[in-house]
Order: structure tokens, then sequence, then C-alpha cells
């Protein structure tokens, strides 16, 4: 009984380390928004496991990172064209639905919501 208790034990410290990688990672993103090219940060993101990552504290700190991208002034149809089948992806997920929302929003005033709508399923 005990060693099933260590192993669960080391499971979860293994979980909790892997979320604090990725949020290291993204944190370590969230720096570069200021000087980087928001279709590199894109592609960056999108090269991490977090367009799956069921961890809604994750997604929602993608979602800032990519909302943040939205209002940034060299943000275009491409950046949008990369992003949007992964955030409309997760607009099923109860927890990441609103945070979603507020980018593919954020992105329809940028791009139009045509554009939008028309770059939903094309993973």
């Amino acid at each position: 009984m005990l060693g099933r208790l260590d192993l669960l034990v080391n499971h979860s410290d293994n979980f909790n380390l892997g979320v604090i990688k990725i949020s290291t990672a993204i944190d370590d993103m969230t720096t570069l928004l200021t000087s980087a090219d928001p279709e590199m940060v894109i592609r960056a993101l999108s090269a991490l496991p977090v367009w799956n990552d069921n961890n809604f504290q994750v997604v929602g700190r993608v979602h800032t990172i990519l909302l943040a991208l939205g209002e940034s002034a060299d943000f275009t149809n491409g950046c949008a064209q990369l992003g949007t089948p992964g955030v409309a992806e997760k607009l099923g997920d109860a927890k990441a639905k609103a945070s979603a929302a507020k980018v593919l929003e954020k992105w329809a005033e940028c791009t139009g919501f045509g554009f939008i709508l028309s770059n939903c399923n094309s993973s």
C-alpha cells in the first residue's frame, strides 16, 4: 500500500513539475511580447504542447498572451490564420471558453469576423 502511495505522490510531483515548466515557458514568452513579431510568437506557441493542454490555468495564460498580440500594431491576417484553429478548439472547453472567446473577438476586430470564421475549421 505504501508503494502505491509513493507512486501517486511521485506522479503528482511530476505533473506539477510539468505544469511549472510550461508556465515558465509561457512567462518567458510574455517578456518577448514587447519586442518580437506576433507571428513569431504564435509560431513558437504552436510548437509547444499548449494548444492541446488540458490545464485551464496554462490555457488561460496562453490566451492572455494571444490577446496581447491582437492588440499589437504588427498583428496581421497571417497571425490570426495561424492561431485561430487552436483557439477555436478551446471554445468547447467550459473553463477556457471565456478567454478563447475574448481572443477571437479581439482578432475579429483586427482582421474581420468573416476571416476568423473562415479559419476556425482549417486545422
